[in-house]
């Protein structure tokens, strides 16, 4: 059984940010409200991440990569990337 919650956000950017996290993590907002939720309410910051996890990110990370090494700082790639996706919502 569901229940519903309805959230008025008065901040438009800020459903925003959360629209754009959700599509970069292949989620949805209903998702992300309820992870949040529940972390806040067991007092937890960050989500834990565990070993299989690590290990799948590697793997992406090599079949997608290979050894080449990317040029520049990682941070700087993320915000042209969300500057990109940004401009097109």
């Amino acid at each position: 059984m569901s229940t519903r919650l309805n959230l008025d956000l008065k901040d438009k950017e800020l459903y925003k940010a959360v629209k754009i996290r959700a599509v970069q993590e292949g989620t949805t907002v209903r998702e992300i409200v309820t992870q949040v939720l529940q972390q806040r309410l067991e007092g937890r910051k960050v989500r834990p991440v565990n070993r299989l996890a690590v290990t799948r990110l590697n793997e992406i990370r090599e079949k997608i990569f290979g050894e080449r090494v990317l040029p520049g700082d990682a941070a700087d790639l993320i915000r042209e990337t969300r500057e990109e996706q940004s401009g097109r919502l």
